[in-house]
């Protein structure tokens, strides 16, 4: 079920609003997030920049999309940019940590914090959130 769906502008001055709007939306559903809440803040944080940095390159003419579904015991918030994408690999994991710089730390933060996927090309991002459903 859909439960937030919205585009935003590339800019970074609304990052912090962005996800605070992805927050309060995921407040409202029914079921405790099996996650901290500054988890999902850095994991937001990450998704977001990386669109709008790497993805739309900062253009204020391309947007972010954000679409939160809720499936039974996770929350599914799926990022997506208008940007060319990237070549992602699994290699890509192999990197070890100690050599990981500011500028590439995104991607392995997001992937230690939740299951994550990268669709079409890298444009995509399915974070899958863990939730204990309320009866």
């Amino acid at each position: 079920m859909i439960i937030f769906e919205k585009n935003f502008p590339t800019a970074e001055t609304l990052k912090d609003g962005i996800i605070n709007s992805i927050i309060s939306e995921i407040n409202l559903i029914s079921g405790k997030l099996l996650l901290p809440h500054e988890s999902l803040r850095l994991i937001l944080d990450e998704a977001i920049i990386n669109a709008m940095e790497h993805g739309n390159r900062w253009d204020p003419e391309k947007k972010i999309a954000v679409k939160i579904e809720q499936t039974g015991t996770c929350i599914k918030i799926i990022i997506s940019d208008e940007g060319e994408g990237f070549q992602f690999s699994r290699d890509f994991y192999k990197i070890p940590h100690h050599s990981i710089n500011m500028r590439g730390r995104g991607i392995h933060l997001i992937k230690f914090l939740c299951s994550a996927e990268w669709q079409n090309n890298g444009t995509t991002v399915n974070l899958h959130i863990p939730v204990e459903c309320s009866l």
